[in-house]
């Protein structure tokens, strides 16, 4: 059986994210079906430097007995898009999946996030890949509500794969990790994650310096979660706004990345999966999100929609208000959601071993 695996894997991706997906359902198949071949669809250098024993077979769409959509949330449309943001969505995710529609290929879709749809470039091939797929599971009932609105009934509701993970397993200490340690020292850290997004930069910015006026004892740390060119800059910004001598974690390895947040003690993120993660380890975590639409979805399935507001809807103030409201309470995820994401596995279980590995 030869598998292609596909998602946000692709175009130079480095994000943490999707890195875990792809590492966690490629590590599934090939420790539990081991006469299976299963190979990334364009992988980024990113993917081939860290997926572990990664090996390409020259699985072509072509060639490929099963399509497998790895879970990720590119069934839908970004913030505000425009017609452009589209037509690249598109032809970054579509196109292998209506190739395998038209080759009549298997086709699994895992644990999506998917709307809002409704672009009609997105709407009909999503139609036409889900209602090929043997296995259609999301990650949030808006998703499902999303692509039943669109007349995929075939669908089930599951939960986000990255609270299925052992994160143990996806974390390892480095020299840089060690440094960061030291310079810590005993007080508290609060890991800052505001990426490549210069408005939750100079929000963020604002907002620390306010909170450490109450919060004398915490040590800031900013780090990325993808590679970006220009994250030197965006930090020598960050430390020029606040006036503080913050501790700089330079994004490489996604296992670092996961040990780092092991380490902090509360997290300000404005992104979707290093709060999943965060909040999967205990910390304390705030989210400012980018992606408002998306992002919110998980805060209201943990039933933790204080930890959440949109970066576009608020000010330096109220992050410091959030900041100072839950720096110190731990989030924890339910435990029916953890068992919810768990299904995942067993779906896909039952839907390679039903005749197809």
């Amino acid at each position: 059986m030869k598998i292609l695996l596909h998602g946000a894997t692709n175009c130079g991706s480095s994000n943490f994210g999707d890195y875990l997906y792809g590492d966690a359902v490629y590590r599934y198949i090939t420790r539990n079906y081991p006469n299976c071949q299963v190979q990334f669809y364009q992988p980024s250098r990113y993917f081939r430097k860290y997926i572990r024993n990664y090996r390409e077979y020259g699985i072509t769409p072509l060639t490929a007995d099963l399509i497998l959509y790895i879970p990720g949330g590119y069934f839908g449309e970004g913030h505000q898009p425009r017609f452009r943001d589209n037509l690249i969505h598109f032809l970054r995710f579509m196109p292998l999946g209506l190739f395998g529609v038209l080759f009549r290929k298997r086709i699994v879709i895992l644990g999506i996030g998917a709307g809002p749809i409704k672009s009609l470039l997105l709407k009909f091939p999503i139609r036409l890949i889900g209602k090929r797929a043997k296995l259609l599971t999301v990650r949030d009932p808006e998703s499902l509500q999303a692509l039943q609105i669109i007349g995929l009934d075939n669908t089930r509701l599951t939960g986000d794969l990255i609270l299925a993970l052992n994160p143990e397993e996806y974390a390892e200490d480095s020299e840089q990790l060690q440094k960061i340690k030291e310079q810590c020292g005993s007080q508290k850290t609060l890991f800052i994650h505001y990426n490549h997004s210069r408005e939750a930069m100079e929000k963020f910015a604002a907002a620390i310096i306010r909170f450490k006026q109450s919060n004398e004892t915490y040590r800031f740390v900013i780090g990325a979660d993808s590679i970006l060119v220009n994250e030197d800059q965006l930090f020598s910004e960050f430390t020029q706004r606040t006036g503080m001598l913050c501790t700089h974690y330079r994004y490489n390895s996604p296992y670092e990345l996961t040990r780092m947040l092991m380490m902090a003690d509360a997290v300000l993120t404005c992104k979707l999966h290093v709060g999943v993660m965060a909040s999967l380890l205990g910390k304390s975590v705030v989210c400012i999100a980018e992606h408002p639409e998306k992002t919110f979805r998980y805060y209201r399935q943990i039933a933790h929609t204080e930890r959440f507001v949109s970066l576009y809807d608020t000010q330096p103030e109220m992050i410091a208000s959030m900041l100072n409201n839950y720096c110190d309470t731990p989030l924890q995820v339910p435990k029916a959601e953890i068992e919810r994401s768990k299904q995942n596995w067993n779906l896909l279980k039952k839907t390679l071993e039903d005749g197809l590995c």
